[in-house]
């Protein structure tokens, strides 16, 4: 098993913006695609950034990073103890 964990990102996929966005505004599910690698934020963890705010202008393509969004310090706090849990 542990010999295909090293393929895992290749085969899983992750969030891309489907058209350009505006700072502050907020993400919705018809803003996203979803495609490989996965480099950026796992597909698996859209729920997480609906509804989110953006911290700056993005381009249709953009792969998604967790650091584009606006976040409450306790919210990420959680996030990551979550997905260090996985």
């Amino acid at each position: 098993i542990r010999k295909f964990n090293k393929f895992k990102n290749v085969f899983q996929k992750s969030i891309y913006l489907k058209k350009d966005l505006q700072k502050n505004e907020i993400i919705k599910l018809k803003h996203l695609s979803f495609k490989k690698p996965d480099t950026g934020i796992s597909a698996m963890d859209y729920e997480k950034i609906l509804n989110k705010k953006i911290k700056k202008n993005l381009f249709k393509n953009h792969k998604f990073k967790w650091s584009d969004f606006k976040w409450k310090r306790y919210v990420l706090l959680l996030d990551l103890e979550q997905t260090m849990v996985r």
